[in-house]
């Protein structure tokens, strides 16, 4: 049976419709012209304006970090100046940290030879955990024995003293200190022998 003359045409109408139809498609998106429809690309301007104000308020943050470390206050000196009193530090008082001691100080107690009448100069040295040495001297006479420090957990500091042997054979009996911080930061010390208690005065020897 013969196909009608119009069904002879049909198919290849219909080719070329779709041929077409594909040609404009991929001309509209190789154009640009469809971008609209899906992804576009960023506005390069925009991401640079972008990383402006990025950069801009890093160095505010910056200097306004500067400006805060500036205010805060400078630590005050490990080892403190020949002369100066006996401070206790904050931070030692909290962790039991006994190394502000590290050195020699000398301890005015106003003690006396009983006998003689001659003030005995008293000396400690300690070493950064607390541990060290008194030394007891008079004229002719010196005096050494063990000392022992630590901080419990009020802050008081407390200084333990061995008796001491002297070089005329006599010796010193065994001693403590306590000392805790004053409102201005010193320590308020308070040494006790066999004799009884009374105020005690530490200041940096060296």
């Amino acid at each position: 049976m013969e196909r009608p003359r119009y069904m002879r045409w049909l198919f290849p109408v219909s080719v070329g419709v779709l041929v077409g139809v594909a040609l404009v498609a991929l001309y509209w998106l190789s154009s640009g012209r469809g971008a609209s429809i899906g992804f576009s690309p960023p506005d390069l301007a925009e991401e640079l304006g972008r990383e402006e104000l990025l950069r801009s308020e890093i160095s505010l943050l910056r200097e306004t970090l500067n400006l805060k470390r500036q205010r805060c206050p400078r630590p005050v000196a490990s080892v403190p100046v020949k002369g100066s009193a006996l401070v206790i530090p904050p931070s030692a008082r909290q962790t039991g940290d006994l190394s502000f001691l590290d050195g020699c100080w000398n301890n005015d107690t106003g003690l006396q030879n009983a006998k003689t009448g001659e003030r005995v100069t008293v000396l400690y040295c300690f070493d950064r955990v607390g541990g060290g040495n008194v030394n007891y001297r008079e004229r002719a006479k010196a005096c050494t024995g063990s000392v022992l420090a630590r901080i419990d957990g009020a802050g008081t500091l407390s200084i333990s003293v061995g008796s001491a042997s002297c070089n005329d054979g006599q010796s010193y009996a065994t001693e403590f200190v306590r000392c805790q911080s004053k409102d201005d930061g010193r320590a308020d010390c308070h040494w006790q022998n066999e004799a009884g208690p009374t105020t005690a005065v530490f200041r940096r020897a060296e």
